[in-house]
C-alpha cells in the first residue's frame, strides 16, 4: 500500500515538475522574442513602425502573389479593378472630407458601387461569351 501511495505521489511530482519546467520554457522563449521588440520599439520608434510595416507589407504581398497565381485571370482582374475602384473612392471620399466637403464623399462612393457592379457584370458577360470558369 505504501509503495502504491509513494509511486502516485512521484508521478504527481514528476507531471508537476514537468509543466513547471514547460511554463519556464515557455517564458524565456516569450522573453528572448519579446525583449529585443520592445527594446527596439522603444528605441527607435520610427524605424520600428517601418520595419513592422514592412514585413506586414511582405506577407500581404506573398499571399496575393500566391493566391493570384491560382486563379484564373479573368477573376484575377475583376479583383484587381474593384480594389482599384474601391481604393480610389476611398481616397476620394476622405480627400472631399479633408476638404470640408462632405457631400461630395456621398457621390463618390454611389459611384464606385456602381462602378463595382458594372465591372463585375462585364467580366461574367465576358465568361459566359467565351465558356471561362468564373
Amino acid at each position: 500500500m505504501w509503495n502504491n501511495l509513494l509511486s502516485s505521489l512521484r508521478a504527481a511530482a514528476r507531471t508537476l515538475f514537468r509543466a513547471l519546467l514547460l511554463l519556464l520554457f515557455c517564458g524565456a522563449v516569450a522573453f528572448l522574442i519579446v525583449y529585443p521588440l520592445w527594446k527596439f520599439g522603444t528605441a527607435a520608434p520610427r524605424v520600428y513602425t517601418g520595419a513592422v510595416l514592412a514585413a506586414a507589407a511582405a506577407c500581404l504581398l506573398f499571399f496575393a502573389v500566391k493566391k493570384i497565381r491560382a486563379a484564373p485571370w479573368q477573376r484575377t482582374m475583376r479583383t484587381l479593378l474593384i480594389s482599384l475602384i474601391a481604393a480610389g473612392a476611398a481616397a476620394a471620399a476622405v480627400a472631399a472630407v479633408m476638404a470640408g466637403r462632405r457631400i461630395l464623399a456621398v457621390p463618390a462612393v454611389l459611384l464606385a458601387a456602381a462602378a463595382c457592379l458594372l465591372v463585375s457584370a462585364a467580366f461574367n458577360k465576358f465568361a459566359e461569351r467565351n465558356g471561362a470558369a468564373r
